[in-house]
Order: structure tokens, then C-alpha cells, then sequence
């Protein structure tokens, strides 16, 4: 039996869902953790290079023989059972589930990038159902980015801004599998230069949350920052 008061910001494992539209930093934040290594579906290490993170690159670059999500599999089994790594990152859960649905397709002998039939859906649903279960009981940091998708209700007009993930059912699915859901942006200083920060709480227009519920936004996205806030909890 655990206790809530031996969680400390020294051995909290923290599983983490970053969204946000291209170039707002996801990427590097993610390489900010201790310890890393990324599964690379996007294709997308070359913004972190020089830095010291160890990655393999996932990509079906024959859509008529996809491997890139079994290969992915292997990997993930290969470190349940020893890994080497403190912090394990995916690159981006949109490109992921992309794989996913070439192989399901594929396995289905359906011609990839047809429309996905219910069963395919159902199939999609329950595999990463069960990997993020796996994900989420891992003995250490995870850091999974995604793409952000602009939706407008029809009715109210409402915009809002979520994680791009496929499917009617798995937007909605996909925040209760993360403790943290931050969403990467910019703001512009008074001199006009980029300022790159974390939202960790949820507005009317943008998804996030977070279990930690010690700051609503993070001014440098980066991990030690994050520690120092939330080791700053207790004095706050």
C-alpha cells in the first residue's frame, strides 16, 4: 500500500501530453527531460540537433507494406522489460495513430488511406487503448507531443483548440490518459521577440489540465523549470 505524503517531486513520474501548432516549441521542451529517448514519428529531431538524446526515426515509407507501428511495438516491449531510459518521449501521438491505421488497414487488406470501417475504428481504439495503459504504469517520465487542430462549433460559433487525434470518440478519450495536458505557445515581448511558454490550464478556448495544479502556465518550457514549480508547491 503507497501513501500520498512519500511522492515527492524527486521520484514523481510524470506522464505528460504536449499539443500545439507547429513551431511552438513541443519538440523542445520535450528534449529538456533527463535521461531521453523519442520515438521520432514526425520525422522531427532535426530541430533538437546537437543535443544529447538518443532517438529511432518511424515512418512507413512504403504505404503498401507499413511497418513503422510494429516496429514501435517491439521497442516498446524491449524496454518493459529493462529500461535504460529515465524519460521516454513519442513524436507525435498524431503521426502515431497514423501508423497505426496504415497497419490496421493493412492487416485488414484494405487499401490504405480508405475511409476506416467500424470494425477498424474499434481495432484503432483498443490498441492504443492498451498501449497507453502499458504507457502510464511505465517506471518513468513520459512525454508524448501532438498536433493541435482548430475546431468551430456550428451552432455558436465557438473556435476551439485540441490535440489532433482521429476518430469521434478518441479526442475526447485521449486527456484521461495524462495527469498533465499543456499546450505550447508564443507570445510576443514588447521588442516583438518570441516568447515560448506552457499553458498547463484550461480556457474556453484551449484543452489543458493538470493534476499538479501548482501554476497555470509555465514562462520557460523547459523540465528543470517545471521541477522548481512544482518543488515550489509546498511554499507556495
Amino acid at each position: 500500500m503507497a501513501n500520498t505524503k512519500d511522492i515527492t517531486v524527486e521520484n514523481v513520474e510524470l506522464k505528460i501530453l504536449v499539443y500545439g501548432d507547429s513551431g511552438t516549441g513541443k519538440t523542445t521542451f520535450l528534449s529538456t527531460f533527463p535521461n531521453l529517448y523519442v520515438f521520432d514519428f514526425d520525422v522531427g529531431v532535426l530541430s533538437i540537433r546537437g543535443k544529447d538524446v538518443e532517438y529511432d526515426v518511424y515512418y512507413d515509407e512504403d504505404l503498401y507494406h507499413p511497418t513503422a507501428y510494429s516496429s514501435f511495438e517491439r521497442k516498446i516491449d524491449e524496454f518493459f522489460k529493462d529500461c535504460p531510459y529515465t524519460t521516454i518521449g513519442i513524436d507525435s501521438l498524431t503521426t502515431l495513430q497514423r501508423s497505426l491505421m496504415n497497419e490496421v488497414q493493412f492487416l485488414n487488406k484494405k487499401h490504405i488511406g480508405k475511409n476506416m470501417s467500424q470494425e477498424e475504428w474499434g481495432i484503432t481504439i483498443g490498441r492504443l487503448e492498451r498501449l497507453f495503459y502499458k504507457l502510464i504504469h511505465a517506471p518513468c517520465h513520459l512525454v508524448v507531443t501532438a498536433h493541435e487542430i482548430m475546431t468551430e462549433d456550428p451552432i455558436s460559433g465557438e473556435i476551439t483548440n485540441r490535440p489532433l487525434v482521429y476518430g469521434k470518440k478518441l479526442p475526447g478519450m485521449i486527456p484521461l490518459w495524462f495527469g498533465e495536458v499543456y499546450r505550447t505557445q508564443i507570445e510576443y515581448d514588447k521588442d516583438r521577440n518570441r516568447v515560448y511558454k506552457v499553458l498547463t490550464a484550461a480556457t474556453r478556448r484551449y484543452m489543458a489540465k493538470s493534476r499538479l495544479r501548482c501554476f497555470e502556465e509555465l514562462e520557460e518550457p523547459r523540465y528543470d523549470t517545471l521541477m522548481k514549480r512544482i518543488g515550489g508547491e509546498k511554499s507556495a
